[in-house]
């Protein structure tokens, strides 16, 4: 597994994402973390703007795995790139 999340719609990650990224839906990530995540490794998060990837995170940090937020997610990335 990769070590980049896209949480964004399946439509907007095939569109364009960040090279390597892996597309894993919200609420899917939310629900089975344990069958993606490994609490060895850490995994780097986005959405759009970045607002549901940081409150993603916090909630899969307090279960244990250490995942960091994109700042300001692909929209941001894309100002950057």
């Amino acid at each position: 597994m990769k070590n980049i999340i896209d949480i964004r719609t399946k439509e907007k990650y095939l569109i364009s994402h960040i090279e390597d990224a892996v597309n894993i839906s919200y609420m899917d990530l939310l629900l089975n973390h344990k069958k993606y995540l490994d609490k060895n490794k850490t995994y780097y998060i986005y959405c759009d703007s970045g607002i549901r990837s940081k409150r993603l995170v916090n909630e899969l940090n307090s279960l244990g795995y250490h995942t960091i937020d994109i700042e300001g997610g692909y929209n941001n990335y894309l100002r950057r790139n």
